[in-house]
């Protein structure tokens, strides 16, 4: 099995699709399948390439043990609208003869490619069509009904125009997967015959994330060893409504024992730092190295993953399998359907996106209640092993693939779970 994938975000992002890509490429490396990858510059959560490699063009990586060709792309500074189209369409562009030029010398199986950017979808579609690959997309994120359902698109002619060219894109694929039940659900309204659909939820190495000592954190931080701590770790975007959680920390600033901590980077990352600079509760630090993560979530008292209404129920956010497998209770924003929701079912509490007086009271019902977040976290822990194994889902999606090139008129990866 020869696999070409073509992705805007890769490996070494410690964050997102990337992160996921990255360990996808590596676990069928080291089962020896070949693989090669076209992708862009490093530059998420951040939205910064690195200085040093501003002005490089197309560019081998050698960081890895199969080949990753990067492509150069727009990296906006202050994403918005006009601007991230911007930034998939320069992808999309520079990605396509290196795609075409890749697969005439790679021959590939397989073409993947994974949305967000969807954008890119109809390139690996077509070079599949033109080398005789098979195809597969892989939906980490309803762009279009994202971008819609936060207004963010707000002429209902643009929204239809945008719907019919995803719906086209979709029925170009061999196999299209996504990471939750309620996204398979949607792949289906959206007319994906069941036949050519998988689901594979985003993973986590529960080996590696059993939650260590916190000390170390709680000392950098300036924050007592008994002291709650509330994380928020991952991407800082305008869909995470982090402006809710910074709320949430002015109303419980004078419960002293009570600290709300940020963790990562992104373009509302200044606006926030700017909102909480009179709060004495409130931390901010980088994102972290890729072998500190187990002690950074390990050092939460409280998870708390926000989303905007209109986003929740159409994403399932990469930083919830690490969540889980911290064994610490999470404190969620979203509505009760939504499968955000349903993952975090027994192992924390949901209140509805943009109410602060329930978030402010989830957090305060947990920090006051050891022996409730001490059950919860252990579902949350129980969740994660039984559900979002790395060893499992991997070797799951790799069975897969070996069937979608095995069966070229039609494919079956198994019950839908």
């Amino acid at each position: 099995m020869r696999l070409l994938f073509i992705g805007l975000n890769f490996a070494p992002e410690l964050v997102g699709i990337g992160k996921y890509s990255g360990e996808l490429a590596e676990h069928l490396s080291r089962a020896h399948y070949p693989i090669s990858v076209i992708s862009a510059l490093p530059h998420y959560p951040s939205w910064k390439i690195e200085p040093n490699e501003r002005k490089r063009q197309w560019k081998r990586d050698d960081r890895f043990s199969y080949p990753v060709l990067r492509v150069p792309i727009y990296v906006p500074a202050s994403p918005n609208v006009p601007r991230r189209l911007a930034h998939l369409c320069s992808f999309a562009l520079t990605a396509a003869p290196a795609a075409i030029y890749e697969a005439l010398r790679f021959k590939p199986d397989i073409v993947a490619t994974v949305a967000p950017a969807l954008l890119a979808a109809p390139i690996a579609s077509t070079i599949a069509h033109m080398t005789g690959a098979r195809s597969w997309l892989h939906v980490q994120d309803f762009e279009v009904d994202v971008a819609s359902g936060l207004s963010m698109i707000k002429h209902g002619r643009v929204n239809k125009i945008m719907t019919a060219v995803e719906r086209r894109i979709l029925k170009r694929f061999d196999l299209v997967s996504t990471i939750s039940p309620a996204m398979v659900s949607r792949l289906i309204a959206k007319n994906v015959n069941p036949d050519r659909l998988a689901m594979f939820p985003n993973w986590v190495d529960t080996g590696l994330s059993q939650p260590p000592s916190n000390a170390r954190f709680r000392a950098e931080w300036q924050i007592e060893k008994d002291a709650i701590v509330v994380l928020y770790s991952g991407s800082m975007g305008k869909k995470q409504g982090l402006e809710y959680v910074i709320d949430a920390a002015r109303a419980l600033q004078n419960e002293r024992d009570i600290f709300f901590v940020f963790c990562g980077e992104g373009p509302v990352r200044e606006e926030i730092e700017m909102r909480a600079s009179n709060l004495r509760n409130v931390r901010f630090l980088n994102l972290q190295p890729a072998d500190r993560v187990a002690e950074l979530l390990g050092a939460a008292d409280i998870h708390v993953l926000p989303q905007r209404a209109g986003a929740e129920g159409l994403v399932m956010p990469s930083k919830l399998g690490p969540m889980l497998a911290s064994g610490r209770p999470i404190v969620a924003t979203a509505d009760r359907t939504s499968p955000i929701s349903e993952m975090i079912e027994g192992a924390g509490i949901v209140v509805p996106p943009g109410d602060v007086p329930r978030l402010v009271d989830a957090i305060h019902q947990l920090a006051i209640a050891p022996a409730r977040r001490h059950l919860l976290g252990a579902q949350a822990r129980l969740t994660a092993e039984l559900e979002l194994s790395q060893v499992a889902i991997l070797s799951r999606l790799e069975r897969c693939l070996l069937q979608l090139i095995s069966q070229k008129n039609g494919h079956s990866c198994g019950p839908l779970r």
